[in-house]
């Protein structure tokens, strides 16, 4: 038994740590992977030292303005977050992240005004059904921190059949039609 223990301790770090976040808008808890967000298999800070490097070498990496950015923002350190990704915006690169970055940026910063003109911005550079159903959930869950039920409703509504699944259940909660 003791074995089994110990491969399993090591097998959780080999393969991915997961953190548990506490959703700023929905304030429930939600378990990320340290591999799904596609950072490098190294420390967030380790990431931003690299990241650093890479654009003091080469200005225009906009790839490690997009790591750097999502390592700053598993430090908490969300103004660095926004920084990053101004600079992606200003020269039109990974324009796609970089606004939903700062959506999630806003939201964790309470500023849901922000959030919500940041993720319509997304909207934009979005073609996948999926993926604007997801960015108008959260431009909804922002309005209802707002208290702007009947504005949620709207972004709720423009997700159609996807409202069903399970992952998007205040969408009904709010929004019977």
């Amino acid at each position: 038994m003791r074995y089994l223990i110990v491969f399993l301790f090591f097998s959780s770090i080999s393969f991915g740590q997961s953190y548990e976040l506490i959703d700023p808008v929905t304030q429930q808890a939600v378990v990320v992977y340290s591999d799904a967000m596609k950072l490098p298999k190294v420390s967030a800070r380790e990431a931003i030292k690299d990241c650093n490097k890479r654009i003091e070498e080469n200005p225009q990496d906009w790839q490690a303005y997009y790591i750097r950015s999502k390592s700053n923002q598993i430090l908490n350190d969300l103004k660095a977050t926004i920084d990053d990704t101004d600079v992606l915006i200003k020269n039109s690169q990974l324009l796609n992240f970089a606004y939903w970055i700062q959506g999630e940026t806003y939201t964790y910063l309470l500023d849901y005004k922000s959030a919500i003109e940041a993720y319509k911005k997304a909207l934009n550079h979005y073609s996948d059904p999926y993926a604007k159903a997801k960015i108008n959930y959260r431009i909804g869950l922002c309005y209802i921190r707002l208290k702007n039920e009947q504005e949620a409703c709207v972004y709720f509504q423009k997700m159609g059949d996807l409202r069903d699944r399970s992952g998007f259940k205040y969408a009904k909660k709010y929004c019977l039609k």
